[in-house]
């Protein structure tokens, strides 16, 4: 079973790892406080853990009521740190109606959630009437678009950038400038062919490099995980590995983190057995939601 931390962490060490013996040190002890509140510094409490991590895996919980019934209920997932210990959870809150009108294409909010029941962030998801899957419309009514924001101040945004037949996603800061980028090439037999995944071992995980804008170089890599035959076909509860290079500004990770969850809804809420996630151009344009 998963481990679930409930304390935040210190940077390289905190107060708690010192021994007795340290006591006799407090001057220097002080000097490496100052230090490790240096490394978080700026950190928005309760983002501690994230501004830690350099890989972090994020798990949709299989929802029963939708493996018995076939309806489209509320995502949930877990997110586990690099010794597989909680340090997260995420849950949608959407309307039942876009759930089972628009599918995939559905808008909602997404909560980020510590350990003690805190809301530490919130994606808002925009609806989009198309645009889905890997090859899109440029129109930008048709970009995907998802809000990073906490308490209601918003953090950051992430966009779908307009290229044909491939995946360019921007995060961006809260002022409009592109901090990273993810990107992904041509279209895959994993999205197009979902039953595919059990024989083409090439396509069972899919992978999106992550890099800055600024200098173009690769600072981490978002993958999706192979979850085996049945979960992959009759469930479209998703693992994803997210990894990062640890010093990257905590909210930058949080819009990296944004992305996952608008990757895992463009192109992988669907199982094999119903493909309620397949939501082309115009699927949902006629829907209220």
């Amino acid at each position: 079973m998963d481990q679930v931390v409930t304390e935040q962490p210190a940077a390289l060490g905190g107060p708690d790892d010192q021994s007795p013996s340290d006591a006799d040190q407090e001057p220097a002890a002080a000097g490496a406080d100052a230090a490790q509140q240096s490394v978080i510094s700026g950190c928005p409490p309760g983002l501690e853990h994230l501004a830690v991590a350099h890989r972090i895996k994020i798990k949709q919980q299989v929802e029963l009521a939708e493996v018995l019934t076939g309806l489209e209920t509320a995502n949930h997932y877990i997110l586990l740190n690099e010794q597989n210990q909680q340090i997260y959870a995420a849950a949608e809150q959407s309307d039942c109606l876009a759930r089972c009108c628009c599918g995939a294409s559905r808008a909602f909010d997404m909560l980020l959630i510590d350990n003690q029941r805190m809301e530490v962030a919130r994606f808002v998801r925009h609806y989009r009437c198309c645009g889905m899957g890997w090859c899109s419309c440029w129109s930008r009514c048709c970009l995907q678009r998802m809000d990073v924001t906490r308490s209601g101040q918003l953090l950051g945004v992430v966009t779908q950038d307009p290229r044909p037949c491939s995946t360019s996603i921007s995060v961006r800061t809260a002022e409009g400038s592109t901090a990273l980028r993810v990107r992904r090439g041509c279209c895959r037999c994993t999205v197009s062919v979902p039953c595919c995944t059990c024989c083409c071992p090439g396509c069972r995980e899919v992978s999106f490099t992550i890099s800055a804008e600024e200098d173009g170089r690769q600072v981490g890599v978002v993958t999706k995980k192979w979850s085996g035959a049945a979960r992959e076909l009759l469930t479209d509860a998703d693992s994803f590995s997210l990894e990062l290079q640890r010093d990257l500004d905590v909210r930058v990770k949080l819009g990296a983190l944004a992305a996952v969850f608008l990757i895992d809804f463009m192109f992988f809420e669907q199982n094999g057995m119903s493909q309620k996630g397949r939501s082309g151009p115009g699927s949902c344009c006629c829907c209220c939601c």
